[in-house]
């Protein structure tokens, strides 16, 4: 089973995030590895963890909405603008949960939900939405770790989900910024 999962590791590291991984990884219901009768019980990533993004005035949030059983790395997120009249200060993420994991050792993990927030920086007082790129890794409890992916979105303002759970939110008192380097 060990030979079994190096296999598996070794087989997404060398198909990184080429053309070839993403038929290989697609959901089309044609030849992909999520098609496979073992590996089909893991959901695509996109669907595993689901991202959403709105902008305040002054600042700038990602949510991910987790499917059941699935989790993400803290240590992964990276946020970039990709409006030239923005940037952002210091990505600020909740604490997380402290797991063991079997081959990574002690890291901290966001289950059903986490957003994230930074500060907009911007020499236009009226920027509009802001495109931004995502970046973040998460995992399965069934074993399967998912290579780091990014995402883009659209931050529209004033445009929270009704459903965001303000418990999860970042918030400058209560958050461990992105120079996290290892479990606490």
């Amino acid at each position: 089973m060990r030979a079994a999962s190096l296999l598996l590791m070794l087989l997404f590291l060398i198909v990184g995030q080429s053309a070839a991984s993403e038929e290989l990884f697609a959901d089309n219901g044609k030849h992909g590895l999520f098609n496979d009768p073992v590996l089909g019980k893991f959901l695509p990533v996109n669907q595993a963890f689901q991202a959403s993004a709105w902008r305040s005035d002054s600042r700038i949030f990602v949510r991910f909405k987790n499917a059941p059983g699935y989790y993400l790395h803290r240590h992964q997120f990276a946020l970039e603008s990709l409006d030239p009249s923005a940037s952002f200060g210091e990505l600020e993420i909740p604490p997380g949960e402290l797991v063991i994991h079997p081959q990574l050792g002690k890291l901290y993990v966001f289950y059903d939900q986490v957003v994230l927030s930074a500060p907009i920086v911007s020499e236009s007082e009226d920027i509009g939405s802001v495109a931004i790129s995502v970046t973040f890794q998460g995992c399965s409890d069934e074993g399967l770790c998912y290579l780091p992916a990014q995402i883009e979105l659209e931050a529209f303002f004033d445009s929270a989900p009704a459903t965001v759970d303000s418990g999860n939110l970042a918030r400058p008192s209560d958050i461990n910024v992105m120079s996290f380097s290892g479990p606490r």
